[in-house]
């Protein structure tokens, strides 16, 4: 399913936001990550990739007389629609992965990130990790 998105998306036939959400589609319909606590079996919550827009700055390099060197200055913007991925509770509510993993829980992050890193290489997804800066 991915394979076909990427085929769509290099002929044209859809654009990048609509092949990173569709691509976030399969992935749910075929990731079941559940975490749970282990004394009592009860789902603490389901991992699921989502897609939000993301802008950056757009530079150029323009050549100054005054101080005769190359000026690099935005010249635009340009929006784009990145993946990321959150804990859905059971009471509905959710919170991004990357705020639930700023303290612990190292190999668990490691792990899902080896995940997302296969699935960007076999299915150029172009997720981003989960940030995470603790230790192991």
């Amino acid at each position: 399913m991915i394979k076909t998105i990427e085929d769509n998306n290099s002929n044209g036939t859809i654009t990048d936001d609509q092949a990173t959400e569709q691509a976030v589609a399969a992935v749910n319909t075929n990731l079941n990550l559940n975490l749970k606590n282990v004394a009592t079996g009860d789902l603490i919550a389901n991992l699921k990739a989502y897609t939000y827009q993301e802008t950056r700055d757009i530079y150029d390099d323009v050549w100054n007389e005054i101080t005769q060197q190359y000026d690099h200055i935005i010249v635009g913007t340009e929006t784009y629609t990145e993946v990321g991925f959150k804990f859905i509770f059971p009471d509905g509510s959710s919170v991004d992965a990357d705020t639930y993993f700023e303290d612990g829980f190292g190999d668990l992050v490691d792990q899902i990130n080896d995940f997302i890193g296969e699935l960007n290489t076999d299915y150029n997804l172009g997720a981003d990790p989960i940030d995470y800066s603790g230790s192991k």
